[in-house]
């Protein structure tokens, strides 16, 4: 019989590959979650006052990330960038596998 760890590990991996998606800057950032994280209606309107290009994963590792940082502090609920892109990305698998049919808590 496998470990607890070998049977959670299984799990994790195929609730991961469940999970697989691939989801555009704004759809990552709803609507939704701009109103209720920042003083912005969406993410185009925090880019544009941010002067950010923001339409790929390679535009966003191409910003500076203190600037970035600091733009976010100061007009978001968060941090840092990494903390608003994991809370995004978070509610994002959140949604996917509640369809999948898994119940969270």
């Amino acid at each position: 019989m496998p470990s607890i760890e070998e049977q959670l590990a299984r799990i994790s991996k195929q609730i991961a590959e469940q999970v697989k998606m691939k989801v555009s800057i704004p759809e990552l950032f709803s609507d939704d979650f701009m109103q209720e994280n920042s003083k912005y209606l969406n993410i185009h309107e925090l880019q544009r006052d941010g002067n950010f290009v923001m339409d790929t994963e390679e535009d966003i590792e191409k910003i500076d990330e203190e600037q970035l940082d600091s733009f976010i502090r100061k007009n978001t609920k968060f941090d840092s960038w990494k903390e608003m892109y994991t809370s995004a990305a978070t509610i994002q698998v959140q949604k996917k596998l509640i369809e999948q049919g898994y119940k969270l808590a």
